[in-house]
C-alpha cells in the first residue's frame, strides 16, 4: 500500500500515476460522453460561464459528480444574469437588484421583472431549464436534505435509515422525472423504482465477512433501507452505488441541460 505520509515528489509523482491508471478507463469514458454532447458557441458568452461550465467539464471526467453540479449550477447562474442584464431597460438598476440573489431569486426576478416586457425574447422558452438546473442543485449539492447522525444506539441509526430514505427517494424522483418527461409518477414511478435492482455490499458485523446483496429500489426505499435486524442505509449511501446509480445520471443531465442553454441562447443561430 502506499505511503501517503511520504512527501518525496518522486514518490508522490509515482502515487499519482497509480491512482491515474486505476481510473483511466472511467475518466475516458466520461470523456466520451462529454464529446457526445460537443457545445458550439456563438455570440457574447459570459466568460465566468465559460470558466465554470470547463470546470464542471473536469469535474464530471474524474467522477466529482456533485461538484460537476454545483458548476453547471454557477455556470448557469452566470448566464442567467448576463441575458437579464441585456433585456433590461435600465442595466444598471438591474444590476444592483441582482447582487447578492441565488440563482432562484434571479430566476423569479425575471418572471417579476423582465418576462412582461420581453415576450418574444429567447430567454421565455429557456427559463424552465434554467428551474430544472436550480432544482437538481439545491438537492444534489446545496440543500441535501440527508443529515449524518454520529452514534451506533438504535435511535440514532433509525432515525439516519429513515432520514437517507427520503433523500434517496427525492433524487430518484427528480431522476425519475429527468429520464421520463412525459410519464406522470404515482404508480410509473413505482414500477420504475421496483425495475431498479441493485447491488450492494453490506459490511459484516464486527469485522466479519461482506455480504454481496441485490434489492429493488423500491423495497430498500421502502423498508428504510432496513433488512430483517439489519440497518444499512449509511453502508449504501456512501458506497459506489449511489455514486454511480444517482450522482453520475444526474450530473450527466445537469450537464445536458446546461448545454442546451447555450444552444438556445448561444448556438448557430445565433451567430451574427
Amino acid at each position: 500500500m502506499s505511503d501517503y505520509n511520504n512527501t518525496n515528489i518522486e514518490k508522490v509523482r509515482e502515487d499519482l500515476k497509480k491512482l491515474d491508471e486505476g481510473k483511466f478507463e472511467d475518466r475516458a469514458n466520461r470523456l466520451k460522453d462529454l464529446r457526445e454532447n460537443t457545445l458550439t458557441i456563438f455570440g457574447d458568452f459570459p466568460n465566468n460561464a465559460s470558466s465554470y461550465l470547463d470546470e464542471a467539464s473536469n469535474c464530471y471526467i474524474n467522477g466529482y459528480f456533485r461538484s460537476c453540479i454545483f458548476a453547471c449550477s454557477v455556470s448557469a447562474d452566470q448566464i442567467l444574469r448576463h441575458e437579464l442584464i441585456k433585456l433590461s431597460k435600465n442595466k444598471f438598476k438591474t444590476l444592483n437588484n441582482l447582487k447578492g440573489k441565488t440563482l432562484g431569486k434571479c430566476i423569479k426576478y425575471f418572471f417579476d421583472t423582465i418576462k412582461k416586457d420581453s415576450f418574444n425574447c429567447q430567454l421565455n422558452y429557456t427559463i424552465k431549464k434554467f428551474q430544472i438546473i436550480n432544482e437538481i442543485r439545491n438537492i444534489l449539492s446545496v440543500h441535501p436534505a440527508y443529515i449524518d447522525f454520529n452514534g451506533e444506539d438504535l435511535e440514532n441509526t433509525e432515525l439516519k435509515d429513515r432520514l437517507i430514505s427520503e433523500d434517496v427517494y427525492r433524487v430518484y424522483e427528480l431522476l425519475y422525472r429527468l429520464l421520463y418527461p412525459e410519464h406522470l409518477a404515482g404508480e410509473k414511478m413505482k414500477s420504475f423504482l421496483k425495475n431498479y435492482v441493485v447491488s450492494y455490499t453490506k459490511l459484516g458485523k464486527n469485522g466479519g465477512e461482506e455480504e454481496n446483496m441485490k434489492a429493488s429500489m423500491y423495497d430498500l426505499l421502502k423498508n428504510n433501507f432496513r433488512v430483517g435486524k439489519n440497518h444499512f442505509a449509511s453502508d449504501f449511501f456512501g458506497s459506489d452505488e449511489i455514486k454511480y446509480n444517482l450522482l453520475k445520471p444526474l450530473a450527466f443531465e445537469t450537464y445536458k441541460i446546461l448545454g442546451q442553454i447555450i444552444h438556445e441562447l448561444y448556438g448557430e443561430a445565433n451567430e451574427k
